[in-house]
């Protein structure tokens, strides 16, 4: 090997490396910025705890739903959920529903997220 080719490839292996380390570093950095974002806070996990005491007081005749997992917007704006009556007939759901209809979470006999998406949002 030259003496002169030397220098330049480890200069260019130096490079490689320090892109790599750096390409990681930025990884690192993104992740932990998500699990930052991500943490529920002391408040978080209250509502939720109201939100599933609400479903469960509203029992399943309160609250029949029309998406798997059930809404939580009916739960905080209304206390119980027709949204599955609301299919049914053409009335059209919450707007939380409608998005789960459009994310393939609909829970109809008979309905598709077609029927779902041409049904007006319920009103509040």
């Amino acid at each position: 090997m030259s003496k002169l080719l030397w220098p330049k490839r480890l200069t260019a292996a130096a490079a490689v490396a320090a892109a790599l380390l750096l390409g990681v570093n930025v990884l690192l950095q993104a992740q932990e910025k998500m699990e930052r974002m991500m943490m529920r806070t002391a408040e978080s996990k209250k509502l939720e705890r109201h939100v599933k005491a609400v479903k469960a007081k509203a029992g399943t005749e309160g609250y029949a739903c029309c998406i798997r997992p059930s809404c939580e917007w009916c739960a905080v704006h209304m206390g119980h959920c027709t949204c599955h009556h609301g299919v049914e007939t053409g009335m059209g759901p919450c707007r939380e529903c409608h998005g789960g209809w459009e994310a393939g979470q609909g829970h109809v006999t008979g309905k598709t997220k077609e029927d779902v998406r041409n049904q007006p949002v319920m009103k509040m």
